[in-house]
C-alpha cells in the first residue's frame, strides 16, 4: 500500500485564510454504469478517520484531502486497468440530496482523495452559500477503468459504498458577509416607544435567498392623523439590545436604498398618504426598498328610481365607477338629465365598493342637510345623506374629495364641455390572451352615463401590454399610460399618455371616459 502521511500533513497542518477565488467542480456523467468484473471482496479499503474539514485552512494550497486507501488483492486486477473514485456528498444522512464529484486520479496511487477546490465548488454551487460550519456526509464509489476508456462500477450500483463519513465541514466564505436568520422592523410610536414586527422569509437558506419582507403600519396620533413614521431594522439576535436602548445595533438610512448599522432612522413622511409600508430588505446588498401602501377607495354612482339615471342595484352600479384623478379626488363626467317631469335630477348619491357589493343603501354618501338644499355647486358629504343633483340639466363633472385620513368628504359640480365626437365602440387591444395587437375586446357604453365605458370580469390569462382605442382603429383615438410607473396595486389609474399599459395576469374591471381620457383598471 502507498503511504498517506503526506496527505494527512496537508489536511492537519495547513492553516490559511479564506480567499475570493472562483472554484469549479468536475461532475461525472449521469448514467447507469455497468458492473465491473472486479469483485468487491477483492478490494481492501482502509478509511481515514476524517472528522473535520475546514476549507478555510486548506483552500490556498489545494492539496488533496485523503479519505482512505483502496488496495486490490494480488492477481485480481484485470489487465490494463486502474481504479478511480467518485465521492457522494450530502447534507442529509440518507443521501437523498447527494451530489457526486470526481475524486483525484488513482493512476499512480491507491489513495482516494478529493481536492478542496472541488469540494468547495460542489458545496457552494449545489447546496448553499452559507459559510457557517455544518455536518456533511460523504461516501465513496469505486470504479475500474480499462484501457483508459472502459469504465465499470465495483459492486452493485447503489449498494456498494466505501468509507461512510460524517464531517464537521466549514466552507470558504466567498462573500464575506454575515446574514442573520431573522430580522425585525422596529417602529417608533408617538409615545417614543418602539414596537417590533418580524420580517417574513422563505424556507431557503438565508445565504441563498437574502431577501426578507414585512408590512408595517404608518404612525398616527390620537386624533387619527398621520405622523412621520420612523423605523429601523434589527437582527433577531440584537433585538433585546435595541429594546434596552442600544440603537447602534440597528440598521438605519444609508445612501440611496442602502442601509448602514448605526445610521439614522428611516422616515416615511406624514404627507405621503401611506396607510402602510411594504419593506423589502436584501441583506447581501444591505439595501432596503420601502413602498408606501396608499389606501385606495373605489366609489360608484347610486341613484334612486325617481330619475332618468336609475342606478341602484349592485350589478348595475358596478358599471358606474368614479375615476381617481388625485390621491383622494375622484370624478365622473357625463350628461345629467332632467327627470320625467322636466325637473333637474335630485337622485344622485355615492357609495363605496364594499357597501355597493353588499347592497347597503344606508351607507351611501349624500348631501349634508335638507333635500331642498341639494342644488348647490358644492357641499359636504355625510353617510347617510340626501339626494343631490346638478343645478340644471346638462354636461357636468361631479368631483368628490374623499380623504379618509383627514375626514374630509366633499362634492363639487363643474360644467363640462359637451363632447363633439361620438364613438361607435371602445375596446382593449394588445398582447391579450395570446393575441398580438390584432384583436379588439369591446367595452360597453354605460346606458345611463354616455361616454363612459366598461368591461367587467375580464380575465387576462397572462401578463399583457394593452391600450384602449376607439372604433377599432388607431387613426381615430387611443389611450395609454405615460410610462411613469408599472401596474402593481389593486386599482390602477395611471397618468394618461401614449405608452403601453402593462397589466399582470388576473381578472379585472376596465373603465374609460372618452371625454376626459380618464381610465381605471380594477383587479378582482
Amino acid at each position: 500500500m502507498k503511504k498517506i502521511s503526506f496527505y494527512m500533513m496537508a489536511l492537519l497542518s495547513i492553516v490559511l485564510t479564506a480567499c475570493g477565488d472562483d472554484y469549479s467542480v468536475s461532475t461525472p456523467p449521469q448514467s447507469n454504469p455497468q458492473e465491473s468484473i472486479l469483485r468487491p471482496d477483492a478490494i481492501t479499503f482502509n478509511g481515514v478517520d476524517v472528522k473535520t474539514i475546514n476549507l478555510q485552512q486548506l483552500i490556498a494550497s489545494d492539496a488533496p484531502i485523503p479519505l482512505g486507501n483502496a488496495s486490490v488483492t494480488e492477481g485480481n486486477m484485470p489487465a490494463n486497468t486502474i481504479l478511480k473514485s467518485r465521492i457522494d456528498i450530502a447534507k442529509s444522512n440518507d443521501y437523498s440530496d447527494a451530489f457526486t464529484l470526481e475524486g483525484e486520479s488513482m493512476a499512480n496511487t491507491n489513495v482516494v482523495s478529493v481536492l478542496p477546490s472541488s469540494l468547495q465548488a460542489a458545496y457552494y454551487n449545489h447546496f448553499t452559500h452559507n459559510p457557517n460550519e455544518t455536518t456533511l456526509y460523504m461516501r465513496i464509489n469505486l470504479f475500474t477503468v480499462t484501457n483508459g476508456t472502459s469504465e465499470a462500477i465495483v459492486g452493485t450500483p447503489g449498494s456498494n459504498y466505501y468509507g461512510n463519513y460524517s464531517v464537521a465541514f466549514t466552507p470558504v466564505d466567498e462573500r464575506g458577509i454575515y446574514i442573520s436568520t431573522g430580522y425585525y422592523a422596529v417602529v417608533k410610536g408617538i409615545d417614543g416607544n418602539w414596537s417590533e414586527t418580524k420580517f417574513t422569509h422563505s424556507t431557503t437558506d438565508v445565504y441563498d435567498d437574502p431577501v426578507f419582507a414585512v408590512t408595517i403600519d404608518a404612525v398616527k396620533n390620537d386624533a387619527d392623523v398621520r405622523m412621520d413614521t420612523e423605523y429601523m431594522i434589527v437582527a433577531e439576535e440584537d433585538l433585546s439590545k435595541f429594546m434596552n436602548g442600544d440603537m447602534t445595533v440597528a440598521f438605519g438610512q444609508g445612501e440611496g436604498e442602502g442601509m448602514v448599522k448605526g445610521g439614522p432612522a428611516f422616515v416615511g413622511p406624514a404627507n405621503d398618504g401611506a396607510a402602510k409600508y411594504n419593506l423589502t430588505i436584501n441583506m447581501e446588498k444591505s439595501s432596503v426598498v420601502s413602498e408606501p401602501v396608499i389606501q385606495f377607495y373605489c366609489y360608484y354612482l347610486y341613484a334612486n328610481s325617481g330619475g332618468n339615471m336609475k342606478v341602484e342595484a349592485p350589478e348595475t352600479s358596478r358599471n358606474y365607477m368614479f375615476y381617481k384623478t388625485a390621491p383622494t379626488t375622484f370624478t365622473y363626467t357625463t350628461f345629467w338629465p332632467n327627470n320625467a317631469n322636466g325637473k333637474s335630477v335630485y337622485n344622485v348619491k355615492v357609495w363605496e365598493r364594499e357597501a355597493m357589493l353588499a347592497g347597503a343603501t344606508t351607507k351611501t354618501w349624500g348631501f349634508e342637510g335638507k333635500a331642498t338644499g341639494a342644488r348647490q355647486e358644492s357641499g359636504t358629504f355625510v353617510q347617510p345623506g340626501q339626494w343631490l343633483g346638478p343645478l340644471t340639466e346638462g354636461w357636468y363633472t361631479l368631483t368628490i374629495e374623499m380623504d379618509e385620513e383627514k375626514n374630509i368628504h366633499t362634492y363639487q359640480w363643474t360644467a363640462a364641455e359637451a363632447p363633439t365626437v361620438e364613438y361607435a365602440n371602445i375596446s382593449l387591444i394588445g398582447t391579450i390572451n395570446g393575441t398580438n395587437w390584432d384583436t379588439d375586446f369591446d367595452l360597453t357604453q354605460c346606458a345611463k352615463a354616455p361616454h363612459n365605458w366598461c368591461l367587467l370580469d375580464f380575465e387576462l390569462t397572462g401578463d399583457a401590454k394593452l391600450k384602449f382605442r376607439a372604433n377599432h382603429n388607431w387613426d381615430t383615438k387611443d389611450w395609454g399610460g405615460d410610462g411613469s410607473q408599472s401596474i402593481a396595486q389593486t386599482v390602477y389609474t395611471l397618468p394618461t399618455g401614449s405608452t403601453d399599459i402593462t397589466v399582470p395576469a388576473g381578472v379585472y374591471d376596465f373603465y374609460l371616459n372618452d371625454i376626459t381620457g380618464n381610465w381605471t383598471i380594477l383587479k378582482k
